[in-house]
């Protein structure tokens, strides 16, 4: 069991990645993409599965939180999460959203994407990343990653051809809006973070992970680390990447 990001980068991944699809690997790789267990992903997985509001047209995640206020006993300066020598910034570390929106709508294919630092904050790392891309369902994604907001934002919008779905990560509130007010739905679950490390910990020890498929398995984390290298390219050459790049190890 991994922590995510796979890596820092993808070299010296490829041959495990070959080697794990092949079914030669001889161990079980799981990487610690736990939000796939939060319960809002979770329904509108199931919402997805159901197909009762036709095809989806577009998707946008965003992460947002202040850098300073997420461990307040800790000087942010010399936290990971400051340099990206030690694997921190928005892309890497905030990189669940790029894995459940992959999980959810499809493998990532093109993206086009931006990594800063805009802030006037004493770090070595982005503090905002955008992401533009598109999935091998032809799906429209938009993906907001940013260590700047004084009220912390985790949430996620999806517009189908007959409804949009409003969703906090934080809260638990899913609205599902359609052409009909009488017809809106509302939910609130109940959100308890240290509730899916116990899901994933469940999953991993005692279910048969080749059959449930709520995990990351080591491919799946392989190409979110991939759209990762892509995003860092696409900024440095202000284009878009289409995936799988072949330039790097």
């Amino acid at each position: 069991y991994l922590e995510k990001p796979l890596s820092s980068d993808l070299k010296g991944w490829r041959k495990y990645y070959e080697m794990s699809r092949k079914g030669t690997l001889g161990k079980q790789i799981t990487v610690g993409y736990f939000i796939r267990f939060h319960p809002v992903i979770q329904k509108i997985k199931e919402i997805l599965n159901e197909e009762k509001f036709g095809k989806v047209l577009y998707a946008r995640a965003i992460d947002g939180f202040y850098l300073p206020y997420w461990h307040p006993n800790e000087d942010y300066r010399s936290f990971y999460m400051s340099s990206r020598a030690q694997g921190g910034g928005a892309l890497l570390d905030t990189s669940h959203e790029i894995d459940y929106i992959s999980w959810l709508f499809g493998e990532i294919k093109e993206v086009y994407g931006t990594v800063q630092q805009v802030s006037n904050l004493e770090i070595w790392a982005d503090d905002l990343t955008r992401i533009s891309a598109k999935t091998n369902k032809g799906v429209n994604i938009d993906i907001h990653l940013d260590l700047l907001q004084f009220e912390e934002e985790r949430s996620i919008q999806i517009i189908f051809e007959k409804a949009v779905i409003k969703a906090s990560l934080l809260d638990g509130n899913i609205e599902i809006i359609t052409p009909k007010d009488t017809d809106n739905i509302r939910y609130k679950l109940e959100v308890n973070f240290d509730e899916l490390y116990f899901k994933a910990y469940d999953e991993f020890f005692k279910d048969d992970l080749n059959n449930n498929r709520n995990s990351s398995t080591l491919h799946e984390a392989f190409n979110i680390l991939e759209v990762i290298e892509a995003v860092r390219l696409s900024s440095s050459i202000g284009s878009k990447v289409t995936l799988p790049m072949w330039i790097i190890n």
